[in-house]
């Protein structure tokens, strides 16, 4: 449970979550469960928070249900590897915490929300949201860069 909480400090400290104000606890939003994920065999995140934007509350739907859906780009794959093929050299990248890059808009904010505690005591609850993408599609891993590289002799 530490190894957890310390996520979501580290977090909270990058400005990727912020606390929701007191003068903001009233505005309409939506709060997402999430759980700890291990991976012991990770060199480098070895536990990680996942949310679960497809959790629904009885006669309501879920945040998934009411995000637009956009293309399947796993069907992209099989073309975008035989790409490596045409040239004699390719590259892959991985960006450390992509998806804590992108930005989520102000007024979805709330729309994200989730309860943790404030300190290590775990005895004072507190509402939190993202500042920067937390990665709310539930357990998907994303395809961040694929690309080839054409080298001029």
């Amino acid at each position: 449970m530490e190894d957890y909480a310390k996520v979501f400090k580290e977090w909270k400290s990058e400005g990727i979550i912020e606390e929701v104000p007191p003068n903001q606890m009233e505005v309409l939003g939506h709060y997402i469960p999430h759980r700890a994920v291990v991976k012991f065999s990770s060199e480098t995140t070895k536990i990680r928070p996942v949310f679960d934007a497809s959790a629904k509350r009885k006669g309501s739907p879920s945040l998934n249900d009411c995000l637009e859906k956009g293309p399947n780009l796993i069907d992209l794959i099989p073309s975008i590897m035989n790409r490596f093929r045409f040239r004699k050299i390719g590259v892959v990248s991985d960006i450390k915490k992509a998806f804590l890059q992108m930005s989520v808009l102000e007024n979805d904010r709330d729309f994200m929300r989730f309860l943790w505690w404030s300190d290590s005591t775990y005895g004072d609850l507190k509402i939190f949201r993202p500042t920067l993408s937390c990665s709310v599609r539930s357990f998907s891993q994303p395809i961040f860069a694929w690309s080839y590289v054409e080298l001029s002799s």
